[in-house]
């Protein structure tokens, strides 16, 4: 039994970190919110909720719906200033038995639930929600009909349950695309199969661009060790060290070259490979629209479909022409400049690569950040 109910806590917490981080809301009802709702039913518990997070303007807000043993709650939450110290949430309380009917209104992007005493007189209490909190919502509306019915529900764990409903579709549609993340990127990388060709001459290009970039310090040390230090100390002739110095710039030159023809060819087939497999998936993906329902059009927002369409077609353009190649030559690129300060000065390149770990931790952490943002700067041009 224990163990059973570890497994539940733990994948509890894991339903809550998947909605904190792929839609940027709480993952359960803020205890403030609880608190004020429980005090104004005198102690009675929240026994479930959901959340409705848009406003009568159909922007972005913060309302929970909640049920109690005999009550039935909204809480808004509003600015709170020096003139109003009432408190952070409006509660909204009105009894369970005063609900007779259940109206829900489904729209293109918000739905609309709103509980009536009679079919004719304006609501006792009506809430707007996305698609994404569909789920939570009617788990609530299923426990009211079923009391208007006359049967009694048992209520479960309030947060676990509404953290399960708000995962569940993200879950469903991690496991319709793969397991992990690693073998999504496989996937994604099954694309450029019909470009071999392609591929293989713009990542060759870019590989002679790292290994270019790692001549010119190995240059600059031995300029500064075997041309320029011999010279101070007398040790070398000035028409020699000038003949060298010459040679050593004009290697700099040469790599420079090399860099900017890799550089150029690169972009080139990268960047029109990324076009092709865009036009593939895009090919692809409208295909499969096609062979949809309409149910799930109803589901789905207008601007959702279109931005899988268009936006994230490009994403994966980007993806496919720069980003892969750039995170697999980056690291070739510090193991190769680490090597060479290495090789130069031991004591100095110790100096130089210790800080790199704190680095990359550094980075991953600003882009861990930087990717909630930009889940959230996706759902609002959706």
């Amino acid at each position: 039994m224990r163990q059973s109910e570890k497994l539940k806590g733990r994948g509890g917490r894991m339903d809550r970190e998947i909605v904190a981080r792929y839609t940027n809301q709480p993952g359960k009802m803020p205890a403030g919110a609880r608190a004020a709702i429980e005090a104004v039913w005198n102690g009675a518990p929240v026994q479930l909720y959901a959340l409705a997070d848009l406003d009568a303007k159909l922007r972005l807000s913060e309302t929970w719906v909640a049920l109690g043993p005999e009550h039935l709650a909204v809480a808004r939450r509003r600015a709170i200033s020096d003139e109003d110290a009432s408190g952070e949430w409006e509660i909204r309380s009105v009894p369970r038995s005063s609900v007779r009917t259940v109206s829900v209104s489904p729209g293109l992007s918000a739905t609309v639930l709103s509980f009536l005493a009679e079919p004719d007189e304006p609501p006792l209490a009506s809430v707007r929600y996305t698609h994404r909190q569909r789920r939570a919502m009617e788990n609530l509306r299923f426990v009211v009909e079923e009391q208007l019915r006359g049967r009694c529900v048992e209520s479960a764990e309030p947060d676990g349950t509404y953290a399960e409903s708000v995962a569940a579709p993200i879950r469903e549609a991690q496991a319709l695309v793969a397991s992990s993340r690693v073998a999504v990127i496989w996937r994604l990388l099954g694309y450029l199969r019909p470009y071999r060709r392609e591929w293989t001459i713009g990542l060759a290009a870019a590989g002679l661009i790292t290994l270019a970039s790692l001549v010119p310090p190995y240059l600059t040390g031995y300029l500064l060790d075997d041309v320029v230090r011999p010279v101070r100390n007398g040790t070398l002739d000035l028409a020699r060290a000038t003949l060298a110095g010459w040679v050593a710039v004009g290697a700099m030159a040469l790599v420079y070259a090399v860099q900017q023809a890799g550089a150029f060819v690169r972009l080139r087939k990268l960047s029109l490979l990324g076009e092709w497999v865009a036009r593939d998936l895009r090919t692809e993906l409208y295909e499969h629209l096609q062979r949809l329902s309409l149910s799930f059009y109803t589901r789905k927002k207008t601007g959702s479909i279109i931005t899988r369409v268009i936006s994230d077609t490009d994403r994966l353009w980007n993806f496919f022409a720069s980003d892969v190649v750039d995170a697999s030559l980056s690291l070739v690129r510090l193991t190769g400049l680490g090597i060479v300060l290495l090789s130069l000065d031991w004591k100095l390149g110790l100096v130089m690569t210790a800080p790199v770990p704190l680095y990359c931790w550094a980075i991953y952490q600003h882009w861990e950040r930087i990717q909630r943002l930009c889940l959230r700067a996706g759902r609002k041009w959706s």
